[in-house]
């Protein structure tokens, strides 16, 4: 069974120009958390020149991967009104190199509705569920990179 969904990625992937292979150089990192998983990528030198904050919330996680990958440029997504005045000020502390998207990120291009009532997370919704949702702009990762001219490799 895995052979088979292994085999059902790589050829997926192989429709849409990209090939996949797995690092067997690299040992596993120490400790499965997402700063262990970060320092364990910068000590090796993962070469990243973008870093991809989808649901960047108030960009807490995109200011501990700076720690790692200073000289990357980061794109934060975030549809939730409620967090556009600290992104903005976040992205002005650290210049050019940081860019917000006030978009949530889906499978098509276009609007949707967004459970809202969390301000740490969020759902794009199929249909409106009342309360707490709203209406966002939505855009995609293969809309997004050569819209905003993002260079590879990326980190997301």
């Amino acid at each position: 069974m895995i052979g088979f969904l292994k085999e059902a990625i790589q050829r997926g992937f192989q429709l849409l120009g990209y090939e996949v292979h797995k690092r067997t150089d690299l040992p596993p990192p120490p400790r499965a958390t997402m700063g262990e998983g970060l320092r364990w990528l910068g000590a090796r030198r993962f070469p990243v020149n973008t870093v991809l904050d989808v649901g960047a919330s108030d960009a807490r996680w995109t200011a501990g991967c700076m720690e790692h990958y200073p000289d990357a440029a980061y794109v934060l997504f975030e549809p939730q009104p409620v967090h556009q005045e600290t992104l903005r000020e976040f992205a002005s502390a650290h210049g050019p190199r940081v860019r917000v998207v006030p978009k949530a990120i889906g499978g098509a291009v276009g609007r949707a509705r967004f459970d809202a009532t969390d301000p740490l997370g969020g759902l794009l919704l199929a249909e409106d569920a009342g309360g707490g949702s709203i209406e966002v702009e939505v855009t995609t990762i293969d809309e997004a990179v050569p819209e905003l001219r993002l260079a590879p490799p990326f980190l997301l």
